[in-house]
C-alpha cells in the first residue's frame, strides 16, 4: 500500500514539474525536455495513468481556454458598447469581422472563405487585431466622431 502512495506522490511531482510548460502551450515532449523529465517516463504515465493523462490534457488546453476567454471578454465589451448606442471604432469592427469569418464555430454562418473582406483584414490575425484595439482604442468609450460607423 505504501508503494502505491509513493508512486502517486512521484506522479504528482512529475505533473507539477510539467504543468507550467504545458500551460504555456508546449507539447508533452517539449514540456518533458524543459522540466528535465525523461520523455519516456512522461509518455508511459500518459498512456498508463488515466488521471495523469486527464491532468496533462487539461493543462495543455489551458492556453487555448485563456485566449478564448480574452477574445470573448473583448467581444462582450464591444457588444456592450454597441448596446449602449456607442459607435464602434473601425478596429473593433475589423475584429468582429475577422472572428466571424475565421471562427470554427461560425463557419456555417458566414461561409468558409473570407473573400468579402478587404486585403488588410485578411492579413491580420486575431492577436494583432486585439493588440491594436487594446493599444489604440480609448477605454473611456467617449462619444465617437460623426464619421465613425455603427454596425
Amino acid at each position: 500500500m505504501d508503494n502505491v502512495a509513493n508512486n502517486s506522490d512521484k506522479t504528482d511531482e512529475i505533473f507539477r514539474r510539467l504543468e507550467p510548460y504545458l500551460k504555456c502551450g508546449l507539447s508533452l515532449h517539449k514540456a518533458s525536455l524543459q522540466a528535465q523529465i525523461p520523455k519516456s517516463t512522461a509518455y508511459d504515465l500518459y498512456r498508463n495513468n488515466k488521471v495523469f493523462s486527464e491532468r496533462i490534457d487539461t493543462s495543455r488546453n489551458y492556453y487555448s481556454v485563456l485566449v478564448t476567454s480574452i477574445v470573448t471578454k473583448e467581444l462582450e465589451r464591444i457588444s456592450s458598447k454597441q448596446d449602449r448606442g456607442k459607435k464602434l471604432q473601425p478596429l473593433e469592427v475589423r475584429l468582429v469581422q475577422w472572428i466571424a469569418t475565421n471562427s470554427r464555430a461560425l463557419k456555417g454562418e458566414y461561409g468558409d472563405e473570407p473573400e468579402k473582406l478587404d486585403e488588410e483584414l485578411k492579413e491580420d490575425d486575431a492577436i494583432t487585431l486585439l493588440e491594436k484595439i487594446i493599444n489604440g482604442c480609448s477605454r473611456k468609450d467617449t462619444e465617437p466622431e460623426e464619421e465613425d460607423t455603427i454596425i
